[in-house]
């Protein structure tokens, strides 16, 4: 499901228990900007959206509400590495087998 900028803004000022007053304190903006973002009537600046991370501690993705599915390419990313790592092991041995030993 994908949200609107501001339903996510409105999601995230109820879990934190704040009014629309204390929400437009916390990011230091007037309670109507603030007020307008939230309605949707005014877009929401990149700016703000990074001083709510960090005011909040959460990340874009939590405000986003993007669900995570990395575990099937990180799983895919471990074989390939070992994948790589078994070739490099293959081909230094066949580079050792037939170059002349230096010793």
């Amino acid at each position: 499901m994908t949200m609107k900028i501001s339903d996510c803004l409105r999601k995230t000022r109820k879990q934190q228990g704040l009014s629309q007053a204390e929400m437009a304190e916390k990011l230091r903006i007037n309670m109507r900007t603030y007020q307008n973002y939230e309605r949707g009537i005014t877009k929401f600046p990149a700016e703000e959206l990074y001083k709510l991370v960090l005011i909040f501690g959460i990340s874009a993705d939590d405000f986003f509400e993007i669900e995570r599915h990395d575990a099937p390419v990180q799983q895919a990313l471990d074989n390939l590495r070992a994948e790589m790592k078994r070739q490099h092991k293959e081909i230094r041995e066949l580079l050792a087998a037939c170059l002349p030993d230096k010793g």
